[in-house]
């Protein structure tokens, strides 16, 4: 991801938040924006650990729990390379915790590369996947799993600008793929769900029907969120860096014959300038049920956007809330919508209620 100093984006024009795609947002009901917790570091992430309590996960190596007394659950940092866009960027439970006690990790190693490792009882188990990375910007994020227990990683195309050597339409490299893994599988191989991806800095599955959103950082142009559908068995290309949201890069060309997935939504520098995806809802909050919730690093907007079970089935809702340095929308079993920022701060984004009428005097 960018950092933030795109800041000099605008943050408040009304022209920008009216537009996206095209399409005119609904109002918004009204959030409260509550400061959870602050001192955390470089947070890049907020997780449920399987008792329940809620882990930020630091970009340094370090993962807490968020609620005081915050006690260290995992120390990564003698292994991670924290540093611009490297470091710890994903962790993930298994979906059969607390009876599985397995996590997973997706980090920047200290010589630069991209490390996805299983844990157990806080020590490592074995290493998924090992990745060279030629730069240093665009590693991908977060790891999610489906309902089929399969692990699901994005990464970037390794960085530079524009994909000058391929490698995200390159099928013999991990770079610039989403991929997945059943890990339940002995000897498990992992397997290409999309290749053409920029930075997919956050990925989500639907908990209704599995499909896997991915919210891609754009180069100039548009950002993107896309969905693969859990019923697409073959692997389907995203089009980087012949396409980039919806527009086109002459002179450049997507291989291998593999089924173009377009995005579901776009929205152009006017907005912002590096898409984080967050949850599809289905259930708690209930004024976001069924609604997928994104926002943006650089001008810190949440929106969200009604869905089916077929994607988006309606305008886009520009939130009432600017989280600055905003890197991570998470949902919580408890129902807790929390946005987390990279300059410390963990928030709950929480419909506001409506305040009693006074009653009318007696006549």
């Amino acid at each position: 991801m960018r950092r933030a100093a795109a800041a000099a984006l605008a943050l408040g024009l009304a022209a920008a938040l009216a537009v996206l795609a095209g399409r005119h947002p609904e109002p918004s009901p009204g959030l409260e924006v509550i400061e959870v917790a602050g001192g955390l570091g470089r947070p890049v992430q907020v997780v449920a650990r399987p008792d329940g309590r809620a882990l930020v996960v630091a970009q340094d190596g370090l993962v807490r729990t968020l609620d005081a007394p915050r006690e260290v659950v995992l120390d990564l940092r003698p292994l991670v390379r924290f540093d611009g866009e490297q470091g710890l960027l994903g962790l993930a439970y298994h979906p059969d915790a607390p009876t599985d006690d397995r996590l997973y990790v997706h980090y920047t190693d200290r010589g630069g590369d991209t490390r996805v490792v299983e844990y157990r009882a806080g020590q490592p188990v074995r290493v998924l996947l090992e990745v060279d990375q030629p730069h240093p910007n665009h590693n991908g994020g977060n790891l999610v799993f489906g309902r089929d227990d399969r692990l699901h990683v994005g990464l970037g195309d390794g960085g530079g600008a524009f994909d000058a050597d391929d490698r995200s339409q390159d099928p013999t490299t991990p770079l610039g793929k989403v991929l997945r893994l059943d890990v339940a599988r002995p000897g498990a191989t992992w397997e290409t769900v999309a290749i053409g991806a920029r930075n997919p800095w956050r990925l989500s599955i639907d908990p209704a029907t599995d499909d896997v959103w991915i919210a891609d950082v754009g180069q100039d142009l548009q950002e993107e969120i896309d969905r693969v559908p859990a019923a697409q068995s073959d692997t389907v290309n995203l089009g980087w860096p012949r396409r980039e949201g919806d527009r086109l890069h002459p002179g450049r060309h997507m291989r291998g014959g593999l089924a173009y997935v377009g995005p579901e939504l776009v929205y152009g520098r006017g907005r912002g300038c590096s898409v984080v995806g967050g949850p599809i809802i289905r259930d708690v909050p209930r004024a976001f049920r069924n609604r997928y919730v994104y926002g943006d690093l650089c001008t810190g907007r949440v929106w969200s956007v009604p869905v089916d079970r077929d994607g988006p089935t309606g305008d886009p809702r520009a939130e009432d809330a600017v989280i600055p340095g905003l890197v991570s929308l998470d949902v919580l079993p408890d129902g807790r919508l929390l946005a987390t920022s990279f300059y410390g701060f963990v928030y709950e984004l929480r419909p506001r209620t409506e305040r009693p009428r006074a009653p009318r005097p007696a006549r």
